[in-house]
């Protein structure tokens, strides 16, 4: 069961309930998204964390999309330019590949494809010896 808070009922500086939104999820498994929709329900409750938030941050030395605080890449082969120039033997999966997205199975996805990548650099002898 998917969930989203989306408000948070109360009076006088405490809670008393949060409305929740049951999501959906679509799209291919290496990029599935949560949709809301538009059927809600209401939990009463006395207290509320908030226990989300996650951002990649720049590792020294690797190219960074500041905006999307991921890494570029090409089917998980890092790009040192942003005309698609590809970084040889440096390859990056998950959260730090796509954003905070997607589930278990996103990530195995996403490792499986920039595993791939890897395979097909290696096979086509583009690692070179010692890398």
């Amino acid at each position: 069961l998917l969930l989203s808070p989306v408000e948070i009922f109360g009076e006088r500086g405490l809670v008393s309930s949060v409305r929740l939104e049951r999501n959906a999820l679509s799209g291919k498994a290496e990029a599935r998204r949560a949709s809301g929709t538009g059927s809600f329900e209401d939990i009463p409750c006395s207290i509320l964390l908030r226990s989300v938030g996650y951002q990649s941050k720049a590792i020294p030395g690797l190219p960074f999309d500041d905006a999307r605080h991921t890494v570029p890449h090409s089917a998980g082969s890092v790009l040192k330019t942003p005309d698609g120039e590809r970084e040889t033997g440096l390859y990056v999966s998950g959260w730090l590949k796509r954003g905070p997205s997607g589930i278990i199975g996103s990530n195995i996805a996403c490792g499986q494809i920039t595993a791939m990548s890897l395979l097909d650099d290696w096979g086509a002898g583009r690692l070179g010896e010692g890398k």
